[in-house]
């Protein structure tokens, strides 16, 4: 499996990939237990699209900027882990311990996190469009210019300190609404949709990139692990 991108720890690389080869996540879980309660694995920009990782132990992990399109993740725990930037487009996190975590710029486009735990974590600027977070907990957690078109959000357990403020929508003045704004809030609004647009433009293209890389990683990942999807 080509990891092109990777920046972490290369030790700590070759026994997940081993890990994942022999079937045997219990390997990499005993060996993240055995390793101290302080231990804290690198794996920044990995890349383990469409790989079963079934119940993993990544608490407090370095996953910045990973790829984990597709990956079954059901009850892994992700308790304090950095997913700023990461790919978890299509995975599937049901019932997932993602508290305490940073997914700043994150993408979980289509992702499943029915049940899954969110809480204290920071969603800032993700894209969660499709994503289906039903039932799950988001008690304390940002939702600070958070994408969330057409999110399943239904019966997701918060409180009053939770912060969801979804990306707001831009849109051009109309002439009627000009007339009514004095010069200098006209500039202001335009200088704000410019600014908005440009954040867009920037994650649009991260994206479509990521995707790319994907696709182009994809036909490898399934010659070495065969067509078996995620549980």
């Amino acid at each position: 499996m080509e990891q092109t991108n990777f920046t972490g720890n290369e030790r700590q690389l070759k026994l997940l990939l081993k890990a994942i080869r022999e079937n045997d996540i219990p390997s990499w879980n005993n060996f993240v237990k055995s390793s101290g309660k302080y231990f804290v694995a690198n794996l920044a920009g990995i890349d383990l699209s469409f790989i079963n990782l079934k119940e993993i132990n990544l608490k407090g992990a370095n996953l910045v900027g990973s790829n984990l399109e597709g990956c079954n993740l059901t009850r892994a725990n992700l308790e304090r882990t950095k997913l700023m930037r990461a790919n978890l487009n299509n995975t599937i996190l049901t019932k997932a311990i993602i508290c305490n975590s940073y997914l700043q710029e994150a993408t979980l486009i289509n992702s499943d996190a029915t049940g899954a735990d969110f809480r204290e974590s920071d969603l800032s600027n993700a894209v969660l469009d499709s994503a289906t977070l039903e039932n799950s907990i988001i008690i304390n957690t940002k939702f600070k210019n958070t994408s969330l078109l057409k999110t399943n959000m239904k019966g997701v357990k918060k409180n009053s300190t939770t912060r969801i403020k979804p990306k707001p929508k831009t849109r051009v003045l109309t002439v009627e609404e000009k007339r009514k704004l004095s010069p200098w809030k006209i500039a202001k609004q335009e200088e704000t949709m410019r600014r908005l647009q440009r954040m867009e433009n920037e994650r649009s293209f991260k994206r479509e990139k990521i995707e790319e890389v994907t696709r182009a990683k994809t036909k490898l990942n399934r010659n070495i692990f065969g067509a078996e999807t995620p549980e």
